[in-house]
């Protein structure tokens, strides 16, 4: 049993990492890993947590945490946009610094007194309660480590293309990529190919009348999705078929991604007309009131 490896009670649910050991207090500091937001460590007696390991109730198990977490800044910064992240984080860091370099301060704080530490690193950073109490926690939380102040760090580098493709190789009984709904199959995810769709198809649509992103969701998947049969017939037409939810993107991705890649300005020209567009909704430099008479203004 070592710092950053989890004790399970699978019989509770619980879930903790473990913060660090104190064989002389028969203490160990722990913070719960299967909660929303990370809460301040906690101890519990060392001697009953063996007791609940050799008794099968409890496991030690590794903790996964992300690679990410024990990056140096200069594989972090081959990406030139996580140079604010760094900076986020040493500002962080600096704030709890006194505690985490000092080995008393670390001690007393986790197996003796957490509420004064606090209150002098309150004090020297002048900043809130709440504010420090939220970064002391993150730290513990992410593996007692300086980038576990990265913003969203689980999420650095996590942030994948699009595949440029749908694939349906999977049953679409067995799971899908999309979200559950609450009715009837999840709908499969968003694809560049999706993307390049809805960009041709907003050049298509028509001068006059407002248009409502429901009624273009219709439109869009009965002319990029739907399946197409053509009757062996002369002079057949092609006639679209309904697919099911799992070849299809939902109708609030559709309506993200459109907003995402279509000029909203020019679904207001298609709306109203070129001229009435350029009369009254164009921009225009200047102020809103320049050429207002107001009081006081000589009539000549």
């Amino acid at each position: 049993m070592r710092i950053n490896q989890k004790l399970v009670d699978g019989k509770k649910g619980l879930e903790y990492l473990i913060v660090d050991i104190c064989q002389d207090l028969d203490l160990i500091a722990v913070t719960q890993l299967n909660v929303e937001r990370p809460k301040r460590p906690q101890t519990i007696m060392l001697s009953d947590t063996l007791s609940q390991i050799e008794l099968g109730k409890w496991k030690v198990l590794e903790h996964s945490f992300s690679p990410y977490l024990y990056m140096s800044d200069e594989e972090l910064l081959k990406d030139k946009k996580r140079r604010k992240w760094l900076q986020r984080r040493d500002s962080s860091f600096n704030i709890i610094a006194p505690l985490i370099d000092n080995d008393e301060l670390r001690y007393n704080y986790l197996f003796i007194d957490s509420s004064s530490i606090l209150h002098r690193l309150i004090e020297a950073s002048g900043r809130s309660r709440s504010y420090v109490a939220k970064i002391l926690n993150r730290y513990w939380y992410y593996g007692s480590h300086v980038n576990a102040l990265l913003p969203l760090w689980r999420n650095c580098g996590t942030n994948q293309s699009l595949p440029e493709v749908p694939s349906f190789d999977q049953d679409p009984e067995l799971g899908k990529s999309g979200p559950k709904t609450r009715y009837g199959s999840p709908y499969r995810g968003v694809t560049l190919q999706d993307i390049k769709h809805i960009r041709r198809f907003a050049k298509t649509i028509p001068n006059g009348g407002k248009a409502r992103l429901s009624d273009l969701y219709d439109q869009f998947t009965r002319k990029f999705m739907y399946a197409r049969v053509k009757p062996m017939i002369e002079e057949a037409h092609e006639i679209a078929l309904p697919v099911p939810r799992a070849k299809l993107i939902s109708r609030n991705a559709f309506k993200y991604h459109f907003k995402q890649n279509v000029d909203q300005l020019e679904l207001i020209r298609k709306a109203v007309g070129t001229t009435n567009f350029q009369k009254d909704y164009r921009g225009r430099a200047g102020l809103a009131r320049q050429g207002v008479r107001g009081p006081q203004v000589a009539m000549k």
